[in-house]
């Protein structure tokens, strides 16, 4: 058995599991890591049981804004690092009750509802009770903090920036309804832009319902509930046959879309066929959820704006309508 020394954690550190994102690697994880750090230093964390208090969130925020800051690609939100840090070797996700577990990890509250907090390695936490040994560590991780490959720009695009000012693009309800116009004449008629139309429409009412118990924020966790909604509205204007394609096909076609982002879950194995997915839990094993644009997210929070655009899609849907789900006027 290999020797858990500071070689051994430095090369866990290095070569963590991260979903990238715009050639962003996920910073999750390493500020999980170097908020444990921190409060070792500190002297707030005194025992390999790492407590999910409040005390640890404000640290982890503060970390992240420290050492991420602003990421165009990822949120400081703490549970998917603590959450998937248990596909590491050292770290150990410690349940109220014993045996019981989560899948997936949609929000805070939920993790906090499962898990007391966590336990790491002894040996890793003797390390970090050492000074020397403790920066090495740190350095390690911080090392490891990409930037997105797109935020950097080269002397060409300086140029372009400076010679052409920059034209605003207002998201408004208007910029919306023209971006599902566009969709809805893409393969106009197709049973791929019927699906996706559907899809826009339930994720408006998904959404919604979640904000009913859950602070909303631009990340949408991909939950049964969406599914269900999903498949009772596709039902008005299709046949399904095979209820698990019917979900993933439109939802792995969605990322095309600009204002529309789908989240890998730990462990993603790249797959573009829906067919693969033989039920839902296949494709929730792929992806965690989708990042949908703050604006677009706005919108569907103010009540008048998010009627405005369900009527949109009910009437850009209405020509795929089965005839028994029509309204007859007499």
């Amino acid at each position: 058995m290999r020797e858990k020394d500071l070689k051994y954690y430095i090369s866990c550190f290095n070569n963590l599991r991260r979903a990238s994102r715009n050639g962003e690697r996920a910073p999750h994880k390493v500020v999980v890591l170097l908020t444990v750090i921190n409060e070792v230093e500190r002297g707030n964390i005194s025992s390999n049981f790492i407590s999910l208090s409040s005390q640890f969130e404000e640290a982890f925020y503060e970390s992240w804004h420290k050492y991420v800051g602003v990421s165009a690609n990822y949120h400081d939100v703490l549970e998917p690092g603590f959450f998937n840090l248990k596909n590491e070797p050292f770290w150990f996700l410690l349940p109220w009750v014993r045996g019981e577990e989560l899948k997936h990890c949609a929000d805070l509250k939920s993790l906090k509802r499962i898990y007391e907090g966590a336990i790491i390695d002894e040996e890793l936490f003797t390390l970090l009770t050492i000074s020397d040994i403790r920066n090495q560590l740190k350095e390690s991780l911080i090392s490891t903090i990409s930037k997105a490959s797109d935020d950097v720009l080269d002397f060409d695009g300086f140029l372009l920036n400076f010679i052409a000012p920059a034209t605003t693009i207002v998201k408004d309800y208007n910029y919306y309804k023209h971006q599902f116009e566009v969709i809805a004449n893409t393969d106009k008629g197709s049973k791929h832009t019927v699906g996706k139309l559907v899809m826009l429409l339930s994720t408006i009412e998904y959404i919604q319902w979640r904000s009913q118990s859950y602070e909303t924020s631009t990340y949408i966790p991909l939950l049964a509930v969406w599914e269900g909604i999903y498949l009772s509205n596709i039902g008005t204007y299709l046949d399904i046959k095979r209820n698990s394609t019917a979900f993933a096909s439109p939802f792995l076609l969605m990322n095309n879309e600009s204002f529309w982002n789908n989240v890998n879950a730990e462990g993603y194995v790249r797959t573009e066929n829906a067919h693969n997915y033989m039920t839902f839990v296949h494709l929730q094993d792929s992806y965690d959820g989708v990042e949908i644009e703050s604006d677009l997210i706005q919108l569907i929070l103010d009540v008048p704006s998010s009627g405005k655009l369900k009527r949109h899609l009910e009437r850009l849907l209405l020509p795929y309508k089965k005839k028994k789900h029509r309204r007859i006027n007499t």
